[in-house]
Order: structure tokens, then C-alpha cells, then sequence
């Protein structure tokens, strides 16, 4: 950690996507002394935020201050920042990261807002320890995170958010550029135990997505997956080192709960459009195949294909599973919602594992042969049915 030098006189934001561009506009709101930069992977994205202060393409809502500038080179916005807010999806934070110690100052703050699972050394993991691999101890690495829906940020509607650091000077300097009457700061030493609540309330909302859709569920089904993700979310705290303080924190239950029972979470979106597609005939493995593929961004250019949003814990699901294999962790309801989604599984398979977690690790009783070798036959027979159906419309379209 080192000392912080200028407290705050250049600000920058690394994304320019819909958090990135609120974000930008709150701290523009607050220090209309200052110029902040927003850098956006876009050229266009770039050209429109400086000549009519509209980010069209991700939020055409909001007119940014005058204050609010934008470039699409890294180098420029990195160089002469001194607090910088990452808010790319987490997929590219190392990337980013990357090409950011380059050119980073010494004593700069780094604060995360992104939430989700990076890849850092052929490894799955927080975006907090990878970004003090890659900085070292000349960067401040801070983590921000709480419940903060877009809408509601911008019509300064009231939410405070958790400031984790391990260096006591990083708070006082982001709280003086961001807080204000609406967005409140809370101080904490545990940065990953912050970050931690913010990854994991995705991959909980996208259930919670799937579960309202469901016949025969209602607030009370929805009180015991609620329960269960706690419980769940509390297994893989206490192997990263976090604790009861972090799970209870405004970064674990309070953004769990704004993000799972609420109509404007982006990730409780897309668990909608999993039940829709799956309830309305798709194959499950479709989910993966093709329809994941639409929804999350394969590079910086395409954030949105299909829903219009960028859902993370679409990307978390499958990394949280391999970490809980390594670490054997008993989460058998987002077990559960991995195995549905990725065609393993039907979707009622994911109410009977939240009224019965115990059963996901009870081993099936052993088919015989006769029985498998009816099982892979009935398969081979339905690939052959759906085959011969699908040349067929084609041929009849042609």
C-alpha cells in the first residue's frame, strides 16, 4: 500500500457501459469543479459523450454534465489519474488491468465496482486479488459494492454502499468524491468479503428469475430459496475468509435481496428469459450452446445481443461450480442451477433440491444395463427424429 498524494483531483471511470455511465454522471453531480473521464472501449461511444454528453447506445437517459468527458485510450485516462472506478464486466478486468500498470500512477486509487468472476492465471477468481497481482503495493486496491440499480442512482433515490480497503486513507478520499445525500459510504478493511456479496447475489437473482416464473410458487417458496442462497453464500465466505460482518453487510444481504426481489435486476432478467425459453420448448443445453452466446459479450464491442442488458451472473455460474468442485463446497441449490442450465437437469429439478437441499448429493440407485442401453437408445432416436424433421422444413423452405 502507498501513501495517496493527491487526493482525488483527477477522476476516472474505466467503462462506459450503464453503471460506468451513471457512475461517471454522480461524480460529475459532486465535484463540479473536477473534469472526469470516462474511457469507453468504443470510439463512437467516445465522440457522442463529448459532443452532445449522451451515451446513447447504453443509456440515453441521462445528459452528463458538461464536466463529463470521455476517450477511448486507455493511456490517456490512466496517466493523469489519480482515484480510478473499474466498471467493465468482470470477464475483461484483467485485461484492462493489464494494460493499466503500464501506465498507472504510483499511490493512484483503484476502486472495483464490477461484479463478477475474473480469469487471472489460468485461475477463476474475485477481481480483488487479481488486481493486487498485478499492481503490487504501489496501487490503492479498493472495493465499492452495494445495492445500486441504475434507475434508481439516477433519480437519486436514497442506498449506501460498502468502501472495503486495506489502506485507512483510501476511504476518506472516495468518500469525499462520492458520497452525498444519496449514496451513503460505509468504511471496511475486508475487500474481498465485499466483493465477495457482490458476485454471488447474481447467480442467486438469476434463480430467483427462474423460481417466479414457476407454477405453484409464491413468497414463501421464494423465503426458502432466500434462506438456502444465505446459506449457501455463507459456505463460500468462510472459505475466501470473510465472515458473518460481510454476509450481513449492505455488500451481502442488503444487495442480495435488492438484487433477487426486485424487477430491476438485470441478472433476475435473464432468469426470466431462461425460464421462458426452457418452459416455451428449447432444448436445456440450447442455454449454453446458443442462448448464453447472445446474452453475454464475447468481446468489448458486443455487451448486448439479444436482452438489451449484460447479466454477470451468466458468467459466474459456471466458474462458482468449478471453484466449489476444487473446494468441495456443499452448494446443491446452485448446483442445481448449473445443472439446469446447462441441460443436465429439468427446471423443476431446481424446486426439489430448494424443499430438499440434501437430496442433490444422494447417489441414484444403478440402472441396469437393459436400462442404459435404453436410455442411450431412446437418445440416438430423438437426434435422429429431430434431424430428419429439421432437413425436412428445410428442404420444404427452399
Amino acid at each position: 500500500m502507498s501513501r495517496i498524494k493527491n487526493d482525488g483531483q483527477n477522476i476516472a471511470v474505466i467503462g462506459a457501459g450503464v453503471f460506468g455511465t451513471v457512475l461517471a454522471g454522480i461524480l460529475a453531480e459532486n465535484n463540479p469543479d473536477k473534469i472526469i473521464e470516462i474511457w469507453s472501449y468504443e470510439k463512437s461511444v467516445s465522440i457522442q459523450i463529448n459532443s452532445s454528453h449522451v451515451n446513447s447506445k447504453y443509456f440515453p437517459e441521462l445528459i452528463l454534465p458538461e464536466n463529463v468527458v470521455s476517450s477511448s485510450l486507455l493511456r490517456n485516462v490512466a496517466e493523469k489519474a489519480d482515484i480510478i472506478f473499474l466498471t467493465t464486466p468482470a470477464k475483461f478486468s484483467v485485461k484492462i488491468m493489464e494494460s493499466l500498470k503500464d501506465y498507472i500512477r504510483s499511490s493512484t486509487v483503484f476502486v472495483i465496482c464490477t461484479k463478477g468472476v475474473a480469469v487471472y492465471r489460468n485461475s477463476y477468481m474475485p477481481v480483488f486479488p487479481a488486481a493486487e497481482s498485478i499492481f503490487g503495493e504501489n496501487v490503492n486496491v479498493a472495493v465499492a459494492s452495494g445495492p445500486s440499480h441504475v434507475d434508481e442512482l439516477l433519480h437519486h433515490k436514497k442506498t449506501s454502499w460498502i468502501l472495503a480497503s486495506r489502506n485507512n486513507d483510501v476511504f476518506d478520499a472516495v468518500d469525499r468524491i462520492l458520497s452525498n445525500n444519496f449514496l451513503i459510504l460505509k468504511k471496511s478493511s475486508n475487500p474481498l468479503g465485499t466483493e465477495l456479496g457482490g458476485i454471488l447475489k447474481n447467480v442467486a437473482a438469476v434463480l430467483f428469475g427462474i423460481i417466479d416464473q414457476m407454477p405453484d410458487t409464491g413468497d414463501n417458496f421464494s423465503g426458502i430459496v432466500f434462506s438456502e442462497c444465505m446459506r449457501e453464500i455463507y459456505e463460500i465466505f468462510t472459505y475466501y475468509g470473510a465472515g458473518i460482518e460481510e454476509l450481513l453487510s449492505e455488500s451481502g444481504a442488503g444487495d442480495l435481496a435488492a438484487t433477487c426481489f426486485s424487477s430491476q435486476s438485470r441478472n433476475r432478467k435473464f432468469g426470466e428469459h431462461v425460464f421462458s425459453r426452457l418452459n416455451n420448448g428449447f432444448k436445456n443445453n440450447f442455454i449454453f450452446s446458443g442462448f448464453f452466446r447472445k446474452i453475454i459479450p464475447r468481446n468489448f464491442s458486443e455487451p448486448e445481443l439479444t436482452v438489451k442488458f449484460l447479466a454477470e451472473g451468466a458468467f459466474t455460474i459456471r466458474p462458482l461450480i468449478k471453484i466449489a468442485n476444487s473446494a468441495n463446497l456443499k452448494i446443491p441449490l446452485f448446483r442445481a442451477l448449473f445443472d439446469v442450465l446447462s441441460g443436465e437437469k429439468p427446471l423443476d429439478f431446481i424446486q426439489i433440491i430448494a424443499l430438499n437441499p440434501g437430496l442433490y448429493f444422494t447417489k441414484p440407485a444403478k440402472k441396469s444395463v437393459k436400462d442404459e442401453v435404453r436410455n442411450e437408445t431412446g437418445k440416438l432416436m430423438t437426434f435422429l427424429r429431430d434431424k430428419f424433421h429439421f432437413f425436412k422444413r428445410k428442404n420444404n423452405t427452399e
